[in-house]
This record gives C-alpha cells, sequence and structure tokens, in this order.
C-alpha cells in the first residue's frame, strides 16, 4: 500500500463513499456531505484529512459498529485529534471548531424544521469561513434561536437573555468561549463526543485574558447565587452585581 497525502485521501473518499452507498450514516450526514467532500478533495494536508476523518465517523450510525467500538474509540481518536490541531490553533479556529461540534451534537429533532432544512448548511459555511468577533457572535444568536424550546432545560429561559447580552457584549474570543460553554451547560440533550476535552479547550481559552478571566469568574458568583435556596434576599443582591463581562 502506498504511503503518501493523496493515497490517504483518496482511500476516506473511498470509503465514505462506500459507506453512503450502504446507507451506514446518520440523516443528517446528507446535508454534510458536500462540504465533506469539498473539504477533503481541496485538502493540502494531514490536518484537514485527520480533522474530516474525525467528522465522518461522528455521523456513522452507532449500529454499524462493533460492540468493542465504544470501549476503543478514545484511543482511536487521540492521535487524530492531536494531528488535527496541531497545524492552526488559533483560539478564533478553536471556537469555531468547538461550536460546529456543539451543533452537530444537538439531536435534529430538537432543531427547529425552518433552521435544519432552509438554512443549516449555510450556516456551517459562514461559521467555518468566519474570520472576523462580530460577525461569529451573530451566528452564535443564530443557532441558539433556531433551536426548538425543548433543546434546553427549563432553567435557559429565565438565563438566556442574559446569555445573548453576553455574546452581543463579547470583544475577545475569551469571552465568546464562556458564552459558548453556557449553552452547551444547559443543553437538555445532546451527544457531544469527548465533552471533557471539549469544555478543557473553551476553559483554556476563557483564561487567556483578563476580560475572560473577569467573565468566568462573575458567571460563577451568578451561579452560585441563582443556587441559593432563600429566595428573599436574592433579587435584591442580584440587582449590586454586574454579571456582564467587563473589567469593571
Amino acid at each position: 500500500a502506498e504511503l503518501d497525502f493523496d493515497s490517504a485521501r483518496s482511500c476516506l473518499l473511498r470509503f465514505e463513499l462506500h459507506s453512503f452507498s450502504l446507507g451506514l450514516f446518520t440523516k443528517n450526514w446528507k446535508v454534510q456531505r458536500y462540504a465533506f467532500k469539498f473539504s477533503v478533495s481541496k485538502a493540502s494536508s494531514l490536518h484537514h484529512l485527520c480533522s474530516a476523518l474525525l467528522n465522518l465517523e461522528r455521523h456513522l450510525e452507532t449500529q454499524v459498529f462493533s460492540p468493542e467500538w465504544p470501549r476503543r474509540v478514545g484511543l482511536w481518536e487521540f492521535p487524530l485529534i492531536a494531528l488535527s490541531g496541531s497545524e492552526d490553533l488559533s483560539p478564533l479556529k478553536i471556537i469555531k471548531d468547538s461550536l460546529l461540534k456543539l451543533a452537530d451534537s444537538i439531536p435534529i429533532q430538537l432543531i427547529s424544521q425552518e433552521f435544519y432544512s432552509g438554512y443549516w448548511p449555510k450556516w456551517r459555511r459562514q461559521v467555518a469561513s468566519c474570520q472576523y468577533l462580530y460577525p461569529l457572535c451573530e451566528l452564535f444568536i443564530e443557532l441558539e434561536t433556531g433551536l426548538e424550546f425543548e433543546a434546553t432545560v427549563s432553567s435557559w429561559a429565565d438565563y438566556r437573555s442574559q446569555w445573548g447580552l453576553h455574546v452581543h457584549s463579547s470583544f475577545t474570543v475569551s469571552m465568546l468561549a464562556q458564552c459558548l460553554l453556557d449553552l452547551e451547560r444547559f443543553q437538555a440533550s445532546s451527544t457531544l463526543r469527548n465533552a471533557p476535552l471539549w469544555r478543557q479547550r473553551l476553559m483554556d481559552l476563557t483564561l487567556t485574558d483578563e476580560p475572560g478571566r473577569v467573565g468566568a469568574i462573575k458567571r460563577s458568583i451568578a451561579d452560585m447565587i441563582q443556587a441559593v435556596e432563600s429566595v428573599h434576599w436574592r433579587s435584591e443582591f442580584r440587582r449590586s452585581v454586574d454579571h456582564s463581562n467587563t473589567n469593571e
């Protein structure tokens, strides 16, 4: 067998084609298939191929794997995750990848039909190609508004408007990373793979500068207040706490 880049690319494309012809993928793979084939065809390094292979594995139906696969998948993913992140570890790239992974983990039935059927492929392309923070903030909001009510836990209704303010006031990647962690925390159901690693990468981003660190502390204070059962003083105290991500 040849051990060069083109042979690896060809092998990956053939595997995808054969698996697709056998109906081994989840339903939403049809939406992402064109983007997958395009990215692999235009790939210029192993970094891109590893990312594509990880994405492909997540969209194969669970029953197509052997019973031992759930125990082995962590070891299988470990070198691919390292290789896929070795070429571009820019903060913006990390948060875009994390946003797409969270979106992929949300069950289709918890995404509004209008958003999924009419806008989902375009939204994914916009996230992948986004080069600036402000439009990425808007894409965060678009994903959240495209979710069905049942996609988040009941307490999200009380926090949602505050979250929107956090997103729109995010002027650093560290602040936006905390917003993404918030959205994941309130999900009612998801199949996020490697969730601890996903969260750790974002937590590392939140601690890279002062706005992110201050925002993390203020959120921790707000969470503690929310958990206090003595609600008779909570409302008054909350008014004295600024929950925005500022250096004040």
